[in-house]
């Protein structure tokens, strides 16, 4: 994440410098320091919380240390930009939201895909009814299971204390977020289920109904022991459709009647960039960037009502 997604774009957005890294083990964040030019190294995350000279921190940590690391740097004085998903579960979102505006305190979180330019177009043809109006979308995700989840490796994505549930918490809250960029707020969750993995203590499969304020139903579902890889939201309007996928670089499709367009895009060197030159101008100008605290805690609102919604929980756990 922070080799190439992020980290770079810290040092390469105007109006931002990256001055100190911190990992556990002092050799890894040394190399790290070394390798991108950057002065500082710590492996005790205080050293950077409350040091004077710096002004934001960027939490790339597993979920179950953002609101610690938050808190921490809110009460320093430390704006904060933190991955996702924001927390472990949406009340550890609404106490980082707390503290934060109780110190007057910028929060902003790493959903970048609302900034890349493929899922801007996709917002416009959206606004611009090209399709009409939305009545329905569909989500997919499938991917084969792993090597190494196969044989039982530990991976911190599938644990539940340190990463909030299995790979559905780790990839589906992008495409939930990206939902609420194009439809607005999700009041409805029904007809969840849950299968839990053999191969670890998380889910595997999820499907379920969400209904937005607007009235549109979005149906979906997630296989991470699937016999083939798939990706791909289809929205469908009363004149078209848009096909897409959250990621991988397949072109958009965007059907209007009998005609057909592939749309082709290309992502940033630094993925993240776009949205971390957002979220810094908003440091030291002000404003709202699109992926802020109050957007990704309902991102995490509407996970933990999935998970807790679940009309049937199935195992085949010994």
């Amino acid at each position: 994440m922070t080799e190439v997604k992020s980290g770079p774009a810290f040092q390469k957005v105007e109006g931002s410098e990256l001055v100190a890294v911190m990992r556990r083990n002092p050799d890894l964040a040394k190399d790290y320091a070394q390798r991108h030019n950057v002065p500082k190294w710590y492996s005790d995350a205080n050293d950077i919380i409350n040091n004077d000279e710096i002004d934001a921190v960027y939490i790339a940590a597993p979920p179950a240390f953002h609101k610690e690391y938050t808190i921490a740097a809110s009460r320093a004085g430390k704006h904060v930009y933190v991955e996702k998903p924001m927390a472990l579960n949406y009340n550890d979102c609404l106490e980082m939201i707390s503290e934060c505006e109780k110190n007057h305190i910028k929060l902003f979180v790493a959903y970048y895909r609302p900034e890349l330019e493929k899922f801007k177009k996709i917002k416009t043809i959206i606004d611009e009814k090209r399709i009409g109006e939305i009545e329905k979308v569909e989500i997919i995700l499938n991917k084969k299971l792993t090597r190494d989840d196969a044989e039982g490796k530990y991976n911190w994505r599938v644990d539940r204390k340190v990463s909030g549930g299995g790979y559905f918490y780790d990839l589906a809250c992008h495409q939930i977020n990206l939902l609420q960029y194009y439809l607005g707020i999700t009041r409805v969750v029904k007809n969840s289920e849950i299968k839990l993995s053999s191969h670890y203590n998380a889910e595997d499969y999820v499907q379920t109904d969400l209904i937005f304020d607007n009235g549109v139903l979005c149906s979906g579902s997630w296989n991470f022991d699937a016999a083939s890889d798939d990706d791909f939201t289809i929205i469908n309007g009363e004149k078209g459709s848009i096909r897409f996928s959250t990621f991988t670089d397949e072109p958009v499709v965007l059907k209007i009647k009998k005609r057909k367009e592939n749309i082709l895009f290309e992502n940033p060197e630094h993925i993240q960039m776009p949205l971390i030159k957002q979220v810094v101008e908003n440091f030291l100008q002000g404003g709202l960037a699109e992926s802020n605290m109050y957007s990704a805690a309902q991102t995490t609102l509407i996970m933990d009502c999935i998970m807790k919604s679940a009309a049937k929980i199935t195992s085949n756990q010994s």
